[in-house]
């Protein structure tokens, strides 16, 4: 059983990881080491450790629950591309509590293999968490506590983040194809696949753009929502994952492991 030691910035939540399974994530806060002589000048986060959890096989993601108060875990459950319904999703509470370790699971009818990066999504018929899981997303009704579905994403191989997109859609990444789907009106379809995509993991919308980090390049890039041209904004980050948007507008990126 893996030791579950939670990445948790105060200015920004960290999700998807590379395609190998998790062992360990550490719980962090962030403080500001440098106090900017501009206020055009970020400051520098420091990042401390504040709690820790064991006893999950290999935690993946983690994204604020729709009551704020504590947040959701995705837990493998083994190895990342297996298929074997061991994943779940599990609930913590914001000082490190434990509250339910296998909130939703899969079902024989509706399995939840390897769950990896989340996002929530709104629409008329209520809350959906979003999880990536493999060659698929599987829709959570988040108010239930139910795994209601999942759809496939044609010709994907390894899933990992999902961000929110405009209205009730979401784009996700499939870090073995470099292509980026997106979902909409419960239709998943590919919108982009470049080849500067290659090892795609992390997402974050940040206004008009999607921000995209790439494994094998260790770049951060910007996408146009509307041209979908690529922007690179920067390069030779080992492993960059998980994306984070700071209040005051720059950016965090961690890097797996």
């Amino acid at each position: 059983m893996a030791r579950f030691m939670f990445a948790l910035l105060i200015s920004a939540a960290f999700a998807a990881c590379a395609p190998q399974s998790a062992e360990t994530e550490t719980v962090v806060e962030s403080t500001d080491a440098n106090t900017a002589t501009e206020a055009s000048v970020p400051s520098i986060p420091k990042l401390t450790e504040s709690w820790v959890i064991d006893g999950f096989d290999a935690p993946e993601s983690v994204i604020e629950t729709i009551d704020g108060r504590g947040y959701y875990v995705s837990v493998v459950g083994g190895e990342g591309a297996d298929q074997d319904n061991n994943g779940a999703i599990a609930i913590i509470s914001k000082d490190g509590t434990l509250i339910d370790a296998t909130w939703v699971t899969g079902t024989d009818d509706v399995p939840l293999h390897g769950p990896k990066g989340m996002a929530i999504v709104e629409n008329e018929k209520g809350v959906t968490l979003l999880v990536t899981d493999i060659d698929h997303v599987a829709f959570i009704l988040a108010e239930e506590g139910r795994l209601a579905k999942r759809l496939p994403a044609p010709g994907a191989s390894f899933l990992n983040d999902v961000a929110k997109g405009p209205g009730a859609s979401a784009f996700i990444s499939d870090s073995q194809n470099a292509r980026i789907y997106k979902l909409e009106n419960d239709e998943i379809t590919v919108w982009l696949e470049d080849a500067r995509l290659a090892g795609v993991n992390g997402l974050q919308m940040h206004g008009d753009v999607l921000l995209v980090s790439t494994m094998v390049g260790g770049e951060l890039l910007s996408v146009d929502l509307e041209t979908k041209a690529i922007t690179g904004l920067v390069a030779g980050k080992d492993n960059a994952d998980g994306i984070g948007v700071r209040p005051d507008g720059s950016y965090m990126v961690s890097s797996w492991p």
